[in-house]
C-alpha cells in the first residue's frame, strides 16, 4: 500500500516516517 501513498503523497510518507 506504501507503493500508491509514495507515488500519490510522498510528504505524507515523510511525515508517517
Amino acid at each position: 500500500m506504501d507503493s500508491f501513498s509514495t507515488a500519490e503523497s510522498p510528504k505524507l510518507l515523510l511525515k508517517c516516517h
